[in-house]
């Protein structure tokens, strides 16, 4: 029944292979008014998760919302304004995996990066800065695009789910 009640109100997308699914995803993603912060794509593989974080980021670079020196990490690259995903806790530093922060400076062995306290206020006095040294920490990803498994427990506005038909 929660099929039918999306499919009523157009909710769900159909297209004849991945690929143009994945496309269309992202223009819908491309084209809400919600903020980047309130926007989430979930997918079950990894490779679908790269290849959606990959999109996004096509379309904020065109957008000029990822601006200044990008550099490369883990075989991902990185620009002022991009999203992370952060995969390894670290107490030091003050990150726990599965937090979303938004990159705020970028240096070859700089990075600032700006995080919600988790209680979803949007006020300055709930942003924590942190700076690290990319060489030294790389436990993160792009944050545009996650796993299900990853996303349990996120409040986010804008959700967008890539169905393969796997799951």
């Amino acid at each position: 029944s929660g099929i039918s009640i999306l499919e009523q109100e157009n909710r769900i997308h159909r297209q004849t292979d991945n690929t143009l699914s994945m496309q269309a995803l992202l223009v819908d993603w491309h084209k809400s008014d919600q903020q980047v912060s309130d926007r989430l794509i979930l997918a079950v593989k990894n490779k679908d998760v790269s290849a959606l974080n990959h999109g996004v980021r096509q379309y904020l670079k065109t957008d000029g919302k990822l601006t200044g020196l990008e550099i490369e990490v883990g075989g991902n690259h990185y620009m002022r304004g991009d999203r992370i995903l952060i995969q390894k806790t670290d107490k030091k530093l003050g990150i726990v995996n599965g937090d979303l922060a938004e990159i705020l400076e970028v240096t070859r062995d700089r990075f600032v990066i700006s995080m919600q306290n988790t209680d979803n206020s949007d006020n300055a006095e709930n942003t924590k800065i942190i700076e690290f040294n990319p060489g030294q920490y790389n436990g993160f990803r792009h944050g545009y695009a996650t796993t299900v498994f990853k996303s349990q427990g996120a409040s986010i506005k804008d959700v967008y789910v890539f169905h393969d038909g796997f799951a």
